[in-house]
């Protein structure tokens, strides 16, 4: 298949996943350029072929974020009639489709390396926390004596500490209880403040209806006056002629 590949007679282009987009941006990711066949690293016995790649910006662009890496071979077996196979097309795709598939990595591979080098310090340390947590939570809890009244002095300076605040004693028998004159006073002048606010405010609100009521009958009587006018006619009939001397004429 490498010796028959002329990109002259039919050339094979890159697609994705072997899907052929009719949208023009989403056509084609590149061209194989040529085939060759070489021994393969890992067995020799066996035979790797290898392609060279005229590659898009698309294509440069997937590769360098490590999508799409690896290809997958378009292969015609009896290509027009020659009785030998042929390389119609050339996919790309995140899986290998046969042993010795390598990837097309650039700067993909970096990222890919540190995405899977994040992710396994991030498993390994979460699956170690958990299981500290897990042995935290089976063993058993002991409350000694100390451990107890520990628990009671802060349960007891919680809600009867010194910071709340403590009611007055009660007068002692026979005692009078001294009282400040001066806060009575100031609550008995913003009393006499707050009545007359509400007398100037009642008062004000008392001319505000009037003036309103006044407003009401002056809008009435124009409405009186605009239905008699409407109610007359545009032109009144003429009088009747009726012969008399020095009243011939218009």
């Amino acid at each position: 298949m490498a010796e028959s590949y002329d990109r002259s007679i039919y050339g094979a282009r890159i697609n994705l996943e072997h899907i052929r987009f009719f949208l023009p941006d989403y056509a084609g990711y590149g061209d194989v350029l040529e085939l060759k066949t070489a021994p393969w690293p890992a067995d020799n016995d066996k035979t790797c072929l290898l392609a060279r790649l005229s590659v898009l910006p698309a294509l440069q662009e997937l590769w360098d974020k490590g999508k799409k890496v690896y290809t997958s071979m378009e292969i015609d077996p009896e290509f027009a009639d020659t009785g030998k196979a042929y390389l119609v097309g050339l996919a790309v795709t995140d899986d290998p489709a046969s042993l010795g598939t390598t990837a097309n990595y650039t700067a993909g591979r970096a990222l890919a390396d540190a995405r899977k080098i994040r992710l396994s310090t991030y498993c390994e340390s979460q699956a170690m926390t958990d299981k500290t947590q897990t042995e935290e939570k089976d063993q058993p809890v002991t409350i000694n004596e100390e451990r107890a009244e520990g628990m009671f002095a802060k349960l007891f300076d919680k809600y009867f500490g010194k910071d709340k605040t403590q009611p007055a004693p009660a007068p002692a028998a026979g005692q009078t209880q001294e009282t400040d004159p001066q806060p009575q006073q100031d609550y008995t002048a913003q009393i006499n403040a707050l009545r007359g606010d509400n007398q100037q405010a009642a008062e004000l609100f008392a001319k505000i209806i009037e003036a309103q009521n006044e407003q009401s009958q002056t809008l009435a009587a124009l409405l009186s006056r605009l239905e008699a006018l409407e109610a007359q006619p545009a032109n009144p009939p003429r009088a009747e002629q009726t012969g008399e001397a020095g009243s011939v004429g218009w």
